[in-house]
């Protein structure tokens, strides 16, 4: 796409506040989390029903927390942030590391060294013995969310290597300090549980839906940037503009894209205007094609649910090796 027509798409869609479509999916959330607790004390078929409820209240507070990296949900950067630790806490996330690190992955999409994602699987992946690429060939075979998890100790480990050469910042001994806040509120809530005679009750109900939301984290991230070249070291970022070269959309499925996922499939129009809400993602993909090639955007859109199906078949190295075997 042009820089002209990108900075005109720009002046029509510019930053909003809160909305009435978030807080129509947070009454949702609400009434999903009571029932999900409720059928839950039924015990038997309906705890599979519960778990299902839960899972959803916990893949919309993922999707949030990301809207919150980018200042979305609300004009008043100290209530978004305050939303933006309040979800991330529920799924185990360190907001703020998060943050500092969505933010580096839309300015550096697609380099190796300086889009933080990309830099967490290399290093991890980065040389690669005949038995670890059996075990990752086998973790990758039986849906093992292994990006996720390694993605999620990346961020809660990052604030607190002593690799950065702003260590000491302001910014960073904040994100120490707010780790140590969450453990400590992660603490607080088992004591108080465990006092309740509720510890068991609460981790059988909360424990399963969480890992369920990492298995939904790595089917609705992965198909995003799989399959896409990297830049080298030397290359230039690129623009917003340019960013679809090294991402992808996946195909609008009705409820399941616009309810469960919040337009999180449109991903092209998000790398084009990351700062755009989720509510308002689907006009401006319509926006976006009426101004590049259409047939660029389809050819780069698939069906997450279908590309997840079909690669955990073929070799996780010819997927993504690029990205982290360096033998």
């Amino acid at each position: 796409m042009k820089k002209s027509h990108w900075n005109t798409i720009r002046e029509q869609f510019p930053r909003k506040g809160f909305s009435s479509a978030t807080l129509f999916i947070w009454i949702c959330d609400f009434i999903l989390l009571g029932l999900s607790f409720y059928l839950f004390q039924l015990k038997g078929v309906y705890i599979i029903l519960s778990w299902f409820f839960l899972t959803t209240v916990l893949l919309h507070a993922y999707l949030f927390q990301h809207e919150a990296t980018h200042n979305t949900l609300t004009r008043k950067i100290t209530t978004n942030d305050f939303l933006g630790h309040l979800f991330s806490w529920l799924i185990f996330m360190p907001y703020l590391s998060r943050k500092r690190s969505h933010v580096l992955h839309h300015r550096y999409t697609g380099h190796p060294t300086l889009d933080p994602a990309n830099k967490r699987a290399i290093d991890f992946f980065s040389v690669l013995s005949d038995k670890m690429s059996r075990k990752l060939e086998f973790v990758w075979k039986y849906w093992i969310p292994l990006f996720v998890l390694n993605d999620r100790i990346g961020l809660w480990r990052d604030p607190f290597q002593d690799i950065h050469k702003n260590y000491n910042s302001l910014s960073l001994k904040k994100e120490r300090k707010y780790s140590v806040i969450y453990f400590s509120l992660y603490l607080l809530a088992l004591i108080i549980l465990f006092s309740s005679s509720l510890l068991v009750t609460a981790l059988f109900w909360y424990i399963p839906a969480l890992i369920l939301l990492f298995y939904l984290e790595e089917l609705v991230n992965l198909p995003h940037h799989a399959e896409t070249p990297l830049l080298d070291k030397e290359d230039k970022p690129l623009h917003f503009s340019k960013q679809y070269l090294v991402s992808h959309s996946c195909k609008h499925v009705p409820v399941w894209s616009n309810f469960f996922l919040l337009n999180f499939n449109r991903h092209i129009p998000h790398h084009f205007f990351p700062w755009v809400s989720w509510n308002q993602l689907p006009q401006l993909d319509e926006k976006i094609r009426m101004n590049i090639d259409p047939g660029l955007i389809e050819d780069k859109t698939r069906n997450e649910i279908k590309w997840s199906i079909t690669n955990r078949k073929r070799s996780i190295l010819d997927i993504m090796g690029h990205y982290f075997d360096k033998r």
